[in-house]
C-alpha cells in the first residue's frame, strides 16, 4: 500500500466513546459529569447509547447533543 493521500474524505464521525462524550459535554455545554455518573445514567437509559463490539458503549453524537440541549432523548439509540 502506498503512502498517498486518498481522494475520498474521511468518514464523518457519528459516535463518541464515553471519555469523548464526557469531554464533549464539557466543551459543548459546560456540563461536567463524572465517569461513574455517566455510566449510571446510561444504565438507567437516561443517556442515549448503543452497545458496540465487546459491550463497549457508543454515544451517537446527534442524540447526545439533543440530550445535552434538554430534549426528550432517552434510552438506547
Amino acid at each position: 500500500m502506498s503512502n498517498t493521500t486518498s481522494p475520498f474524505p474521511p468518514p464523518e464521525k457519528k459516535y463518541l466513546s464515553v471519555a469523548g462524550a464526557i469531554q464533549y459535554a464539557e466543551d459543548f455545554a459546560s456540563f461536567t459529569i463524572s465517569k461513574s455518573r455517566f455510566y449510571a445514567l446510561t444504565s438507567e437509559c437516561k443517556i442515549p447509547h448503543i452497545k458496540g463490539a465487546g459491550g463497549r458503549l457508543l454515544i451517537p453524537i446527534d442524540r447526545f447533543r439533543a440530550w445535552l440541549e434538554g430534549g426528550d432523548v432517552e434510552g438506547e439509540a
